[in-house]
């Protein structure tokens, strides 16, 4: 219902790998599994004891497309497969979109475009997972992970010798395209689709990349800092078009970045984030080494609608300094509530937004430590 957002203060402001060898699930139509069995030396296989009704056969194996059939209630079904050689894989990381640092032990799953469950795993350590022996086609993915909102990822796919590349299935909305290919700078577009939309996007990459190096230390004591959220993002959003973390050895780079201005945010747990604000050329190698102050603010609240004092589920809660620059953000929770920790003193806006609803805006100044 259209109305104004309340911000309320207090003084701060208010994610199973497969077998490697081939194996059958019987799913209801719910997705819930029935049965699961590996074929013999002969390939056969069969489910006995199963009651009557519809149900998905699924089967899977290592290097070989993903299939499924549904059944026919109330017969003896004789289904055999033939399985295509499948070489397609998915892989990446999942991070915190507030602070850009890695999550460990998510659950990640692999959907057909209609939501069927194909394959799920786990983060590991470094917050990476991977899909491989995929088949060709749309799918999404969906990362889940305890006390975060859900992230899915739509659609990926490959242009053609032609350049020409097709997204299908997708839901209206707001929509973001990232597109990468080796040695050419990354392009991020963001797009609005409506219902049965076609849209044409013709998207430029640019030769010669930027690239952005350095290292990060703690201000205290000069030592330099591992595992640095490093994010470059379009300025005044939170749009990201690369991210990584400092290694071992305390260094970081963010290679094939595109010309223009952004804003780089360096963030780390029990430090203040930094943001900076970076102008690429074509061919540009920036260094960028900030340090970073132990013992950063916190805000925290609620965002609620302003006639009903209903709490307000996944709004988008930015922070933005003194010079409007992005500093972080994060979505309410079930109850309207949010965190946004790691901030700088000073004085900072915070700004609640969400369909249907006017942008609330408060302001609030922070000292070190204070919550």
């Amino acid at each position: 219902m259209p109305g104004q957002y309340t911000v309320t203060a207090n003084q701060n402001l208010s994610l199973t790998p497969l077998p490697s060898t081939v194996s059958g699930t019987v799913t209801t139509s719910s997705g819930t599994p029935v049965a699961q069995t590996t074929p013999n030396a002969s390939g056969n296989y069969s489910f006995t004891g199963i009651s009557p009704g519809s149900y998905t056969i699924s089967v899977m194996a290592t290097n070989f497309q993903y299939q499924s059939i549904i059944t026919q209630s109330n017969q003896t079904t004789n289904v055999n497969f033939t399985l295509q050689p499948s070489p397609g894989a998915v892989f990446g990381t999942i991070t915190n979109a507030q602070t850009g640092t890695v999550i460990p032990n998510a659950t990640v799953q692999l959907l057909s475009i209609n939501g069927t469950l194909m394959a799920s795993t786990t983060t590991n350590a470094s917050g990476d997972y991977s899909f491989t022996d995929l088949a060709p086609g749309q799918s999404q993915i969906k990362a889940v992970s305890t006390n975060f909102s859900t992230n899915t990822l739509i659609e990926s796919t490959l242009t053609d010798g032609n350049g020409v590349y097709l997204a299908e299935g997708l839901p209206e909305g707001n929509a973001v395209v990232t597109t990468t290919f080796q040695n050419y700078a990354a392009s991020v577009n963001s797009t609005s689709l409506s219902p049965n939309q076609t849209k044409v996007l013709n998207i430029v990459l640019s030769p010669f990349p930027s690239t952005i190096v350095g290292t990060v230390t703690d201000n205290a004591t000069a030592n330099m800092i591992s595992g640095v959220s490093v994010q470059l993002v379009i300025v005044q959003t939170g749009i990201t078009v690369a991210s990584t973390v400092t290694s071992s050895d305390r260094t970081y780079t963010l290679a094939n970045l595109p010309q223009g201005t952004f804003n780089i945010i360096f963030s780390a747990n029990n430090y203040t984030t930094q943001t900076f604000t970076v102008n690429l050329t074509p061919g540009e190698v920036e260094m960028i080494s900030p340090s970073l102050t132990p013992n950063p603010a916190t805000i925290t609240g609620t965002v609620l609608d302003s006639v009903t004092s209903t709490p307000i589920t996944n709004a988008l809660v930015q922070v933005f300094n003194s010079q409007d620059v992005f500093v972080a953000s994060v979505l309410t929770d079930m109850n309207g509530q949010y965190t946004l920790s790691g901030l700088p003193e000073g004085t900072l806006t915070v700004a609640a937004s969400t369909a249907d609803f006017g942008t609330g805006i408060q302001t609030v100044t922070l000292t070190d430590g204070q919550t």
